[in-house]
């Protein structure tokens, strides 16, 4: 997801980001991080919330998980 695509979806429905969450899965953010990290960075610097669902279903160290803006981790219930 673009951080464009965020911005116009703020706009068309005249929306305060703070309103806003975009959540991902893990899995989703670790396909490819560096571009993962980039764009979330984007969106969250605008002001939108991020959360990170079913954290724990792969393999991601919750250290590696400090370089993501995230304002909310959802841990699955299998860890």
């Amino acid at each position: 997801m673009s951080h464009q695509i965020v911005a116009d979806a703020l706009k068309d429905n005249d929306l305060s980001p703070q309103y806003l969450e975009v959540e991902i899965t893990e899995s989703a953010v670790m396909d490819n991080v560096e571009d993962a990290i980039s764009k979330l960075t984007k969106i969250h610097s605008m002001g939108v919330h991020i959360s990170v669902d079913d954290f724990g279903t792969g393999y991601t160290s919750i250290i590696y998980l400090r370089q993501f803006p995230v304002s909310v981790l959802k841990i699955d219930q299998t860890l």
